[in-house]
């Protein structure tokens, strides 16, 4: 990767990334990678919390049960 003057080290990599060496080839797709990282953040939250209740309800659900034993 060419050193960019002038620019931090992540938006050197963002930059680099939209010029092409990774294969997207032009700037008319810059607006793309914000609302792309953002929704694959958003999933990753999302199974996160899905997963948590899952936990919470196997839990309470063996609680629940032992009070009855």
């Amino acid at each position: 990767m060419k050193p960019v003057l002038g620019r931090s080290y992540k938006n050197a990599l963002t930059r680099s990334f939209i010029d092409g060496e990774y294969g997207i080839g032009t700037e008319k797709y810059e607006f793309l990678l914000f609302p792309i990282v953002m929704l694959l953040w958003l999933e990753s939250v999302l199974r996160m919390y899905l997963f948590s209740l899952y936990l919470h309800h196997q839990i309470m659900m063996r609680n629940t049960y032992r009070e009855y034993e």
